[in-house]
C-alpha cells in the first residue's frame, strides 16, 4: 500500500454492539483524507433513488458503519438506503444537505469525516 493510500481501520463509533459488514478505513491522499469503504471514492456526485452500482454499495457501507443500515449491501437506491441516508444526514449533517435522502456533495463529507461539515 502507497503513502498516498496509506489506511487504519476503525472501529465503528456507534453502540459497541454493531459491526459493520464492511471493512471501513481512512484513506489519505494529496487531496482528500476520509473513510472509505474501498468500493468508490465519489465525493462529488449525487446519489438518489434508482440509482445503482460501486459508488451506492460504499454509501450503504458507510451508512453500515455508522451504524445506520442493516439491509442487503446490494448497491441499489432503495427506499431503505434512501431512509437511512435521511436518518444519518438528520443527525450528522446540520443544514448543510441540498435534499435529505439524496447523497449529495455535503453528504459525503459527512459520511466520509463523520460529522458536521
Amino acid at each position: 500500500m502507497s503513502a498516498s493510500t496509506a489506511s487504519q481501520h476503525l472501529a465503528p463509533s456507534t453502540d459497541i454492539d454493531v459491526q459493520s459488514r464492511c471493512l471501513v478505513w481512512r484513506r489519505t491522499t494529496a487531496n482528500y483524507t476520509g473513510l472509505t469503504a474501498g468500493y468508490s471514492w465519489a465525493w462529488n456526485v449525487y446519489l438518489g433513488a434508482g440509482d445503482s452500482g460501486d459508488r451506492v454499495r460504499e454509501v450503504q457501507c458507510l451508512l453500515d458503519w455508522w451504524g445506520y443500515y442493516g439491509d442487503p449491501l446490494d448497491g441499489r437506491y432503495g427506499p431503505v438506503t434512501s431512509t437511512a441516508v435521511e436518518n444519518f444526514q438528520w443527525d450528522h449533517c446540520g443544514g448543510s444537505v441540498v435534499e435529505y435522502g439524496i447523497v449529495d456533495p455535503a453528504t459525503w463529507r459527512c459520511l466520509r469525516d463523520g460529522g458536521e461539515v
